[in-house]
């Protein structure tokens, strides 16, 4: 198997938004061969958080309503990456296989018979996770990142104020301060809070605005 890097920024790793996601191998581009143990476990781990959350919201899975975090944590990257790691794990004699092994990797490194390649193979130029851009001769593989509809029927975390985190890009002075406004926001009284959106500058034209 032959997978990439795709977010290394364990430093957030207790944000409550970002943390889920913050360390992850690339899943839109890898290589396997058929019937290898590591799918099959990704597929049973999902069945077993389906159904963990169908019982923890009291719908069955058809009826199941979910933001983006959920899809990235439960099917996305994240269940990916936990799936991956424990693979290694179980092929490395149990000795645990953590994300450390890869922070600020340089270079491949085969791990349990997993070839894990830096983040610029699969995922460079996203401006984050020291990804370099498309031009270097380590970049593989170009992402358009033109989505499909699924992010709108799965919508990001969006603050009322503040708009979605994710728009830092992962970058530390801007989640600084956005962390910083949600905490100021949350010990004021609904009034006030109330106060400040109806002044809040409104998108012209009704078009999205950006934080």
């Amino acid at each position: 198997m032959i997978i990439g890097i795709e977010i290394d920024e364990p430093a957030y790793i207790n944000h409550p938004v970002l943390g889920s996601k913050c360390q992850s191998f690339c899943q839109w581009t890898f290589a396997a061969k058929p019937r290898l143990p590591v799918m099959m476990r990704l597929i049973e781990n999902i069945q077993e958080w389906l159904q963990e959350l169908s019982h923890k919201k009291g719908v069955p899975i058809s009826k199941l309503e979910l933001d983006f975090n959920e899809v990235i944590s439960g099917t996305g990257p994240s269940a990916f990456t936990t799936a991956v790691l424990e693979q290694m794990t179980a092929q490395n004699k149990g000795k645990k296989i953590t994300w450390d092994l890869f922070h600020n990797l340089a270079e491949s490194r085969l791990v349990s018979g997993i070839l894990v390649l830096n983040v610029e193979a699969f995922a460079a130029g996203q401006g984050h996770s020291d990804s370099g851009n498309h031009d270097s001769r380590g970049a593989l593989a170009k992402h358009h990142y033109h989505a499909s509809g699924w992010p709108v029927l799965h919508p990001r975390r969006n603050h009322p104020m503040y708009g979605e985190v994710e728009k830092c890009n992962w970058k530390t002075e801007c989640v600084a301060e956005w962390d910083k406004n949600v905490a100021e926001w949350d010990t004021l009284s609904k009034e006030e809070q109330e106060k400040r959106l109806a002044a809040k500058p409104q998108p012209p034209n009704g078009g999205i605005q950006l934080h």
